[in-house]
């Protein structure tokens, strides 16, 4: 299955959701405390697309030196995911890794005829994995740099990772370099190719905007720091912090908004520049989203008021999306403590 295939299937199995979504924002979990297994087996990744340099020159220098993702209750794990993109400097050589972590790659022998980034995810899965067993890694960080203005993001699949809520929203609270915001990306498991699946709780870090093949100063200092922070809470949960419940605003996936195409099948338009570096902001409908390579405005005719993400991000283009298309939820998440 491609990626845009995976995607659009999403879509359609959320459009029930999403319509729901409308009538009812508060969403309430539970009220009781959660006890949840500790945290002790952990990665941090970098070079899953080897053209984001943030995440990839961090990865080398920790597997050089990796004292500093040790912590008082376990010592994590550095990885460069995809290390012959890294030296592309390509998103990927054959095949996108982040579409490679299905069983049914993941359990298929390897042929002639194997894409080099669906073995190099049937070793990563051997390492961190295997994909839904007891001896997974507890935790995986998956870094990334973006050309879209995302800030500090956090993706999580939904909001009943509460190990994953509880982590962004400490992050939240001591992070001050940027905003954090929290992205649900609604994927189950067992349909994602994603990296983060191999492991009980994987988690994507994002910060941006950074250019493709761009290592900037800044964000390396930035996504550094988050890492650090995503550490630091996960080592107070092992030692016994009880984290309180609390209610959140996160931005929920519901579809895709695609560019309008030719005859030929090629987009003919572009992302409009009241939009460009809007990513979380509400559009309404009727507000200026494309603009045609003639010049036409193109509103957006959704039924309500949207938030952009990723808005006009190369993986986009690759679906020939401008954006992908959230609902700002609000979530009441339970207390958690390491299980006794």
């Amino acid at each position: 299955m491609t990626h845009s295939t995976y995607l659009m299937q999403l879509e359609q199995k959320l459009a029930a959701y999403s319509m729901a979504s409308t009538e009812k924002k508060d969403i309430d979990m539970t009220s009781k405390s959660v006890p949840l297994k500790p945290v002790t087996k952990v990665a941090v990744g970098g070079g899953t697309f080897g053209n984001k340099l943030d995440g990839v020159y961090l990865a080398k220098m920790w597997l050089k030196d990796p004292s500093e993702l040790q912590r008082q209750t376990f010592n994590a794990t550095p990885c460069l995911v995809n290390p012959r993109a890294v030296k592309a400097m390509a998103r990927f050589t054959e095949k996108d890794i982040n579409t490679c972590f299905l069983e049914s790659i993941l359990s298929a022998p390897n042929t002639e005829d194997t894409p080099y980034e669906e073995k190099r995810a049937k070793e990563l899965n051997l390492i961190f994995g295997p994909k839904g067993s007891p001896n997974a890694y507890d935790l995986l960080l998956d870094m990334h740099s973006n050309p879209s203005n995302l800030g500090a993001t956090i993706i999580l699949d939904n909001a009943e990772n509460y190990l994953g809520m509880h982590m962004a929203h400490y992050v939240q609270n001591h992070f001050p370099f940027l905003k954090t915001y929290i992205y649900l990306n609604m994927a189950p498991k067992d349909t994602s190719g994603r990296i983060t699946t191999i492991v009980r709780c994987g988690i994507t870090l994002e910060i941006g905007p950074v250019g493709l093949d761009i290592l900037r100063a800044d964000a390396f200092k930035h996504m550094r720091n988050l890492v650090k922070c995503c550490l630091d809470f996960t080592d107070k949960f092992n030692k016994g912090t009880t984290f309180p419940a609390f209610e959140t605003e996160a931005y929920q996936f519901f579809g895709l908004e695609y560019y309008p195409l030719d005859s030929d099948g090629e987009i003919s338009a572009m992302v409009h520049p009241n939009l460009q570096g809007k990513d979380y902001l509400p559009q309404k409908p009727g507000d200026p989203i494309l603009l045609s390579f003639d010049g036409k405005i193109i509103p957006y005719n959704g039924n309500r008021t949207v938030y952009p993400v990723f808005v006009n991000d190369q993986s986009m283009k690759i679906l020939k999306a401008a954006f992908v298309k959230t609902d700002k939820l609000k979530f009441s998440i339970p207390a958690i403590q390491v299980m006794k």
